[in-house]
């Protein structure tokens, strides 16, 4: 039986299995299929993601992984870097690139090495750089907005209400009931609707005065579907379930950082930014002492529905990344695993792949939206990894060696992925032989200490995305006026309480107080 190289790689199941129990596998098979592995993933636009393990470099062309993919290993392997280094290469040549963390780890190795690439450039080189970038992250006195209620063209928006409500849902620990679910997505219907932030007066008001929406809400909505369930909300929803889904935005928008993110409207967000031409969008998603864990992982799914909305619609066919982490968080509410599921089904017709990451996918992931992605993936990036995690691998690995059995190939494999060293991991390509590789180290700038660059990456890269937390807060009073109606506080006052008012806010109030009580107090000559 003529046998040419393909057909001993890459057979059908039958003739594999037929094979391993002959052990009639060549010997030299291996190292040749390797080396063609490695050569089939290089390319003119390749970038140098790490050496073999004969030391000769592994070179990967954008092209030639322009596919969905999945990174796992353990904590410490090396799964960050690698991840970086693939972002890297993928940037290259006007690619873009979109990297969500809900954790906000992986985003400090990105942060470092953008920094360090900018210390490195000639001056005349570094705004450019820079302007590549569009950070989404959070700080005490600034924030990249978010444009939650914008719709994108050719987008439904009761598909989009639908979204956000479920992103919504999956910032309480509460138990939400159909008619609950009902409520919060009727009321992210009607702010896209109206194109306004969603605030808690506007909640208050919305669930609770039935004459606010009558004669305020109910004009303002086109959608004739839409205006009818606002005019009859008293006899679709219970005031029960109105007054729960009321205190549960009283929670949620106890947050700044919420309220700030909820509120801005599009309006809003098109008077606080200007046009970007980002290549690179970094999304730091993680939980901070200014964004509760619930909040931060909001807007980790919110950024993930940004990015696949925009792809359905857009015409502009430029290859694009988006970057995952954490995947087990973003697919627990069901609606939006199956929005993303289907976009891993889709959206390679618009040039999206989508890399999906996490620590150890088959318990982060639940397995039907696992397989589905295993199914739909086209490369994989594993480090260490557990023997679960690692037999995720089997399929696409070649036939044994001669003299070796089905059963022993697979104990070596989940023996070697489960002692991997650091920054080690197997690339595999689905139709190539699995590689063993060590990533290049990522080059950091001489001289600069970590908190220094990282310094670097918020004042000269990141901040270029954000507004200032004031201004924000300023736009969401004057459109909540301009909709409830109120008094516009004077201008350059700051809104809320003074001392004058009785209420403590700072030291200088504390005294300001005591002086005005003893003077009260004080006998009149």
């Amino acid at each position: 039986m003529t046998r040419n190289i393909y057909d001993v790689l890459f057979g059908s199941p039958k003739e594999s299995y037929r094979r391993a129990r002959a052990n009639a596998q060549p010997s030299t098979t291996a190292a040749s299929s390797r080396a063609e592995a490695a050569n089939a993933l290089d390319g003119p636009e390749s970038f140098l993601l790490g050496t073999l393990r004969d030391g000769s470099p592994l070179r990967i062309d954008p092209a030639r992984i322009q596919g969905h993919g999945m990174v796992w290993g353990a904590n410490g392997a090396g799964k960050s870097y690698g991840l970086d280094l693939l972002m890297q290469g993928f940037a290259q040549h006007g690619r873009r690139v979109s990297h969500v963390d809900p954790k906000g780890e992986s985003i400090l190795i990105a942060a470092l090495s953008a920094a360090s690439q900018y210390e490195q450039l000639p001056e005349d080189e570094r705004e450019a750089f820079a302007a590549r970038f569009r950070v989404i992250d959070v700080h005490e006195d600034r924030l990249t907005p978010a444009n939650l209620f914008h719709v994108p063209a050719g987008m439904s928006p009761a598909f989009l209400a639908t979204l956000r409500a479920a992103a919504m849902v999956d910032l309480s620990d509460h138990e939400f009931s159909d008619l609950m679910h009902h409520a919060v997505y009727t009321l992210f219907a009607v702010a896209i609707a109206l194109q306004r932030g969603i605030t808690k007066k506007l909640v208050r008001s919305f669930f609770l005065d039935d004459t606010f929406r009558q004669r305020v809400l109910a004009p303002k909505i086109a959608d004739a579907s839409l205006r009818d369930t606002i005019e009859h909300l008293d006899a679709i929803l219970p005031l029960t379930t109105r007054q729960a889904v009321v205190r549960q935005f009283d929670m949620l928008l106890s947050s700044r950082i919420a309220r700030i993110s909820f509120g801005l409207s599009p309006g809003a967000v098109a008077r606080l930014t200007a046009p970007t031409t980002a290549t690179i969008t970094l999304a730091n998603c993680g939980p901070s002492l200014l964004v509760p864990p619930n909040v931060a992982r909001t807007q980790a799914i919110n950024r993930v529905v940004d990015v696949l909305t925009d792809a359905k619609v857009r015409t502009d066919t430029t290859p694009e990344m988006l970057v995952i982490e954490e995947i087990g968080s973003i697919v627990k509410h069901p609606v939006v695993a199956r929005f993303l599921l289907e976009g891993a089904r889709t959206a390679r017709w618009k040039n999206l792949a989508i890399v999906c990451c996490a620590q150890d996918p088959s318990n982060a992931i639940p397995s039907e939206p696992l397989r589905a992605l295993v199914l739909n993936a086209r490369w994989f990036m594993a480090f260490e990894s557990d023997r679960e995690d690692a037999s995720l691998l089997l399929p696409f690995l070649p036939p044994p060696a001669v003299g070796r059995s089905e059963a022993q190939r697979r104990q070596v494999f989940l023996t070697e992925m489960a002692t991997l060293p650091a920054q080690h991991c197997y690339f595999v390509r689905k139709g190539l032989t699995p590689l063993r590789v060590r990533t290049r180290d990522v080059q950091l700038a001489k001289g600069y200490t970590r908190d220094e660059l990282l310094a670097i990456f918020d004042e000269r890269i990141a901040r270029r995305s954000m507004v200032r937390v004031e201004d924000a807060e300023r736009l969401i009073a004057e459109e909540e006026r301009d909709l409830l109606g109120g008094e516009k506080p004077p201008q350059g006052a700051p809104i809320g309480r003074s001392a004058a008012d009785g209420v403590v806010g700072t030291v200088d109030d504390l005294f300001e107080l005591l002086d005005r009580s003893l003077a009260k107090g004080a006998p009149q000559e």
